[in-house]
């Protein structure tokens, strides 16, 4: 078979392009399939910021819930030093244990303790207390207004007391903020 020029020069192009094109692709190929893990963690690095965006207004709500309580005053004792805040206290728990049929009998202030910008504001009680009242105060309890904490609580009953009647000791707490120095 005899070849033109044209045709020479033709299948000449074909082999030099042919010659170049294969170690391209091949190259191409081999410089993806080199990436292919380099490109999987980057779809995964892409998949989890988009998850983590679409967190954000739920984490930010939370935060905000968060912040809320922090600034929440109204559980704290607003008096303006610790003398007055143990006096409010006193009668907050006095009335209580009148309500639920007690008598408070003594009411010591316990020296106040400050952590972290809350100042706790302790009082020990000596009270007796009908024992069908005793659930009814713990109870009470938690439904102050004020946010108050047990801290110790003795229950006895002596030879003195009337029939039914308990003698209780308890160490209670109020916390109110107070300003960092």
């Amino acid at each position: 078979m005899i070849w033109t020029a044209s045709t020479q020069r033709a299948l000449a192009v074909l082999m030099l392009l042919a010659g170049l094109a294969i170690p391209t692709v091949a190259v191409a190929w081999l410089a993806a399939r080199a990436t292919a893990p380099d490109v999987e963690a980057a779809h995964t690095l892409l998949i989890r910021a988009a998850l983590a965006a679409a967190d954000a207004p739920i984490l930010q709500q939370q935060l905000e819930q968060v912040q809320t309580l922090r600034d929440d005053t109204a559980i704290m004792l607003p008096q303006p030093n610790a003398a007055l805040a143990a006096a409010a206290l006193q009668a907050e728990l006095r009335a209580l244990v009148q309500r639920v049929g007690g008598e408070l009998r003594s009411a010591q202030p316990l020296p106040p303790q400050t952590d972290a910008g809350l100042e706790r504001i302790g009082l020990q009680l000596d009270l007796t207390l009908p024992e069908h009242a005793l659930p009814a105060l713990l109870g009470e309890l938690g439904n102050q207004p004020h946010f108050i904490r047990m801290i110790q609580l003795s229950v006895r009953r002596t030879a003195t007391q009337p029939a039914g009647d308990l003698a209780i000791r308890c160490t209670l707490a109020g916390f109110r903020r107070v300003e960092a120095a």
